[in-house]
């Protein structure tokens, strides 16, 4: 009872570290580098080769040093049309994770074998141009079951969740260990201890294939049992 609620505190903080935790932080690191990324592409300036925006060949005349550009040319060459867009300002907008391109007084001008049309306007926005692959979710359960990266995700679930369990399952290892080793083999008891890691994790790595989700069961009461035999023979029956 000593040992058993702070294995049972210890498991249960490392369950709602990997089960909770884990996915917020993963989230929110892949998250910042797609930002990182797409800005990285969105690196805009003013020189006489152009720019490439999406599916737009971009020129800027001038960066300013508020960020903004001046004397600024859009081309888009679609299957049956061609449009050019002119404007005597932009600017670079962050909208949630979104890079756009925001246009002031302009015109455009579309051009086909059927037909030629010319807008003026006096602010344009490019959008989704270059969308930044942001990933989304409300609560862990809709990340752990969601399909993406589902066989990822599936080895993670087994293997934390049974390393997680490890300090419970392996108690009575521990109380034998503790006992017996320290008073007749300190110096072993490290080794003991790596080597019981070792097989614990070799162990759920050479059923899970086979298992599936059904590893953690298997592997954490098999090994609960071991441990309690082990203990019986090394404590209970000698002291």
């Amino acid at each position: 009872r000593t040992f058993f609620w702070p294995s049972m505190l210890l498991a249960f903080v490392l369950l709602f570290d990997f089960l909770v935790i884990g996915p917020h932080t993963t989230v929110l690191s892949k998250n910042f580098i797609s930002y990182k990324k797409s800005e990285a592409k969105f690196n805009l300036s003013a020189s006489e080769f152009g720019n490439s925006f999406g599916d737009w060949l971009l020129y800027l005349g001038k960066k300013n040093e508020d960020g903004t550009f001046e004397k600024v040319f859009l081309f888009n060459k679609k299957q049956k049309e061609e449009i050019l867009i002119a404007a005597k300002k932009a600017e670079v907008i962050n909208d949630a994770g979104i890079l756009r391109l925001k246009l002031t007084q302009g015109e455009g001008y579309s051009y086909s074998t059927e037909k030629f049309s010319q807008i003026n306007f006096k602010t344009m926005l490019i959008n989704d141009t270059m969308k930044t692959d942001l990933m989304n979710y409300k609560k862990p359960l809709e990340y752990w079951l969601s399909k993406e990266g589902a066989g990822r995700k599936k080895h993670l679930l087994i293997r934390n969740t049974l390393l997680s369990l490890f300090p419970v399952v392996t108690l009575f290892l521990v109380i034998s260990f503790g006992v017996v080793q320290v008073r007749h083999q300190k110096s072993k008891i490290y080794l003991f201890m790596f080597l019981t890691i070792l097989f614990y994790y070799g162990g759920l790595l050479s059923v899970e294939k086979y298992l599936g989700y059904y590893t953690i069961p298997v592997v954490a009461i098999f090994w609960l049992i071991v441990s309690y035999i082990y203990y019986r023979k090394t404590i209970v029956k000698k002291f």
